[in-house]
């Protein structure tokens, strides 16, 4: 009889929701944050403001029949935006090309704004400056 197998132990995940690694007995969800324009302003007077477009979508750890949490939608759309508002113009157009720096900044963003957040990954569907 072979041994039992221990990498299932803990919850069993459904509906394509995986087990967490980084918060044990929860499973992995997606918290989208559809595509979102914020306004940054360029650093040359005449020159127009320059628009972000982004698209996320957060993958966060909750129980297995718990969903994202309502009440914290606006409050992460809002630590989202300001962080790309507060980017200089250049690291924004920098960003274009260094997608993983821009994913490890912005998830270092989110911890320390809310540090309790569930947040294992960040998933850009889209990023585009115009």
């Amino acid at each position: 009889m072979p041994p039992p197998d221990t990498h299932s132990i803990g919850t069993t995940p459904q509906k394509g929701s995986q087990a967490s690694q980084l918060h044990p007995g929860k499973v992995r969800k997606k918290w989208p944050f559809p595509a979102f324009i914020i306004p940054v302003n360029n650093p040359d007077s005449d020159q127009p403001v320059t628009f972000v477009l982004v698209d996320i979508t957060l993958i966060a750890s909750f129980a297995e029949q718990e969903d994202p949490p309502a009440d914290k939608k606006i409050f992460v759309r809002d630590i989202i935006y300001q962080f790309f508002q507060n980017k200089p113009l250049e690291e924004l157009r920098r960003y274009s090309l260094a997608r993983g720096e821009m994913n490890k900044e912005l998830r270092a963003w989110l911890q320390k704004q809310w540090p309790e957040a569930p947040i294992e990954s960040i998933i850009f569907n889209q990023y585009h400056l115009s």
